[in-house]
């Protein structure tokens, strides 16, 4: 009988997100530490985005990145996890507020 379980139930389900995390280590570099310095000199507007029902580091973390770069900005998506990306309903508003 074939998983009903889709998302992160799902067996293997950050199989999807392996590509990418050489390139997250390089960015935070050892120890997975927030490149400070590095953000510090980032002058692009930037966004940063929490859900409400991540686990409490991951909006931590974004805040974080947020208060560190000049003129960022951080906002919470209440009801929304790691996963909003599945959800664009949810984060299409915020996207379209910051982007025009």
């Amino acid at each position: 009988m074939k998983s009903r379980r889709t998302g992160r139930s799902a067996p293997g389900w950050f199989t999807g997100l392996a590509d990418t995390w050489p390139y997250d280590a390089a960015v935070c570099g050892p120890g997975n530490a927030r490149p400070a310095d590095r953000l510090a000199t980032i002058t692009a507007p930037t966004l940063a985005i929490g859900g409400s029902l991540s686990p409490p580091w991951l909006p931590a973390a974004a805040r974080a990145v947020a208060d560190t770069i000049p003129g960022a900005r951080y906002i919470t998506l209440d009801g929304q996890d790691h996963g909003v990306l599945n959800q664009p309903d949810a984060l299409r508003p915020v996207l379209l507020d910051f982007l025009t």
